[in-house]
C-alpha cells in the first residue's frame, strides 16, 4: 500500500514531485511494539507497587507480632458446665 503525497516545491510554491513511498508494515509494527512495551512497563510498575505495599504490610505485621504477649494464659470458665441442676 502506498500513499500519494504532493508537497509544495520550495522554489516557486507550485506542487512538486512525489514524496518517497512509506512502508506501512514498519509503521504498524512500530505502533504494535510501542503498545506492547507500554503495557509491559505498566505491568512492571503495578508489580513494583504491590511488592512495596506487601513489604510495608509485612513489616507492620512483624512489629505487631513482636509486641504481642503470649506469656499470660487466661482460663475461660464455661458457665453452662457448672450450672447443673
Amino acid at each position: 500500500m502506498h500513499f500519494l503525497v504532493l508537497f509544495p516545491d520550495c522554489r516557486d510554491g507550485r506542487t512538486g514531485g512525489y514524496a518517497p513511498p512509506v512502508d506501512i508494515k514498519i509503521i504498524v509494527l512500530a505502533i504494535v511494539a510501542s503498545i506492547v512495551l507500554i503495557g509491559l512497563a505498566l505491568l512492571l510498575l503495578l508489580r513494583l507497587a504491590i511488592y512495596l505495599q506487601d513489604r510495608a504490610e509485612y513489616s507492620r505485621f512483624e512489629k505487631e507480632r513482636k509486641k504481642a504477649q503470649w506469656d499470660e494464659v487466661s482460663y475461660i470458665k464455661n458457665p453452662q458446665l457448672y450450672h447443673i441442676g
